[in-house]
């Protein structure tokens, strides 16, 4: 039979592709525990009002505590995790407490290395940007809860309800500061509907 003609781009892609399976089929468990391996020792921390970039803020700080004994609402603590690279950063956890932006910011006062400093100019501290998971977000199935909303601090109002009943929240990002609360206030668990990322 005639030989199927087959363009020189169509094969690169397929053989790409056939090499791509192969690779998972051969390695797609190991990869997986490698790319579980990495978020262990580089996590995605939240980290104190006043901190810079990553790379400064790990460069900065030397995990003495301080930021975390002057917090008035223990809201930072410090990652145990020995052995590995975040382990003794200050970070925040919404879910357990989160962050005030309390007057005058205790926690920048308290560092002495410059890894927490408030912005120049009086720029927003921003320490984060909240992001609801419409699959987890009790609205979509029925349920009238307005709860990150109700939390969203009035200095902020980040948070907004649409008027369909089964839409999810909606969180604006330029007012969003990170502060956490409507994670704490999620009743959705073990893992809440609404979360808060360090901003890139």
């Amino acid at each position: 039979s005639p030989l199927k003609k087959v363009s020189r781009s169509r094969f690169f892609q397929e053989s790409w592709q056939s090499f791509l399976k192969a690779i998972d089929e051969c390695f797609g468990e190991s990869l997986d525990k490698a790319a579980q391996n990495l978020e262990s020792w580089f996590p995605s921390l939240l980290f104190p009002p006043g901190a810079g970039t990553e790379e400064t803020f790990f460069r900065l700080c030397n995990r003495c505590g301080a930021c975390a004994k002057a917090c008035p609402f223990f809201a930072i603590h410090h990652v145990v995790r020995p052995g590995t690279f975040a382990d003794g950063v200050p970070s925040i956890d919404p879910s357990s407490a989160f962050c005030r932006f309390c007057e005058g910011f205790p926690c920048i006062t308290a560092c002495h290395t410059g890894a927490l400093s408030l912005p120049p100019d009086g720029k927003k501290i921003e320490i984060g940007l909240a992001e609801v998971a419409a699959d987890l977000c009790l609205r979509p199935r029925g349920v009238s809860c307005e709860a990150c909303f109700k939390s969203c601090p009035e200095r902020f109002r980040a948070i907004g309800i649409p008027s369909e009943p089964a839409a999810v929240p909606t969180v604006l990002p330029r007012a969003c500061a990170g502060c956490g609360a409507c994670v704490a206030a999620c009743p959705v668990s073990p893992k809440t509907a609404i979360i808060v990322s360090r901003r890139l």
